[in-house]
């Protein structure tokens, strides 16, 4: 089923998306920008 194959393979990137956006944040707060 397309449903599970779409999860098992998003759920992975979409979690390591996830840590780069949040670090991406936490620079630019450190920033000031």
């Amino acid at each position: 089923r397309l449903e599970i194959w779409a999860e098992e393979i998003w759920r992975p990137y979409h979690e390591e998306m996830g840590k780069k956006f949040g670090e991406l944040t936490e620079q630019i707060v450190d920033t000031g920008i």
